[in-house]
């Protein structure tokens, strides 16, 4: 059993480590937005220096087209993501029919047509945003406690 003495020493060493841990992360996270200089030659970013952002870019269809080319490698490695997917759309197919079969053509109708693309664009853009929102905050800022 510890004393009461005792344990507000070690509750103090173990703020001190967290303080340093945090002050760690923070120089680490900064040390990695790294900037690029005109030259193409990358250089660290000092602290609280802004991050340029200019320098070359690829083209519109370049980018997609890697992205096509990275998405088809990972159904391609893992057949199981591909039929969650497939299997995915589908159920929001079918349920997005249902509810939206018999529409109207007056102005209700309209509204529940605007509705539905805006539920159906939602459901399609949601699952990689959250996906994209929980790595780049694990990543860059603090872990939650």
């Amino acid at each position: 059993m510890l004393s009461r003495d005792e344990e507000d020493d070690y509750a103090a060493r173990i703020g001190m480590l967290c303080d340093a841990a945090a002050k760690a992360r923070a120089e680490h996270a900064t040390k990695l937005l790294a900037a690029t200089d005109s030259d193409g030659i990358n250089a660290i970013q000092e602290e609280g220096a802004p991050v340029k952002l200019s320098g070359p870019t690829a083209a519109l269809w370049e980018e997609f087209k890697q992205l096509a080319v990275r998405a088809t490698r990972t159904f391609v490695r893992e057949p199981l993501t591909l039929r969650v997917r497939l299997m995915q759309a589908i159920f929001l197919g079918l349920l997005v029919g249902i509810f939206y079969y018999h529409l109207t053509t007056d102005v209700v109708g309209i509204k529940d047509r605007t509705g539905a693309l805006f539920f159906v664009l939602t459901a399609q853009i949601m699952p990689p945003a959250l996906g994209y929102v929980l790595v780049c905050t694990w990543t860059v800022g603090e872990p939650t406690r």
